[in-house]
């Protein structure tokens, strides 16, 4: 309804104005701010402890996709952005296509490098390794 009686919000994308997006981040609205914190509240309800949010903000890749079994999951039960591909046999089914990320090389070696180094901290402690021991072995391989 903003886009109704806001009608300078519209971004002018489009050639037809019913198909034009608005930019409701120029105003100051009250009620739209209300509605966007109860579906951020809900967002967070609804996928807390899961990581689908960080995992598109570490960019660290182009596109997400959940994979499913028929009948598990409903294209509008995936987390915003992400696709949905359906087990159909031994083929999987593309059920909503995902939005693309901007995902450069960088991103992704930085992913990769935190990725490892949670896991060799983990082994670490399995295997009862201090992080003083690794730091004295580290200044006698790369010494400085």
């Amino acid at each position: 309804m903003l886009g109704l009686h806001l009608p300078n919000l519209r971004r002018g994308e489009s050639l037809f104005a019913e198909c034009d997006a608005y930019d409701l981040e120029t105003i100051r609205h009250d009620g739209l701010r209300a509605v966007r914190r109860e579906e951020a509240a809900l967002l967070a309800r609804l996928y807390g402890g899961t990581k689908f949010a960080r995992l598109r903000r570490y960019a660290c890749a182009d596109r997400f996709y959940l994979v499913a079994a028929a009948g598990v999951l409903e294209p509008h039960e995936t987390p915003a952005g992400w696709g949905l591909l359906v087990r159909d046999g031994e083929a999987l089914r593309l059920v909503r296509a995902p939005e693309r990320v901007d995902s450069r090389p960088g991103m992704r070696v930085a992913m990769l490098q935190a990725v490892a180094l949670a896991a060799s901290r983990a082994v670490n402690a399995a295997a009862g390794v201090e992080h003083t021991a690794i730091a004295d072995l580290r200044r006698t391989i790369v010494p400085g």
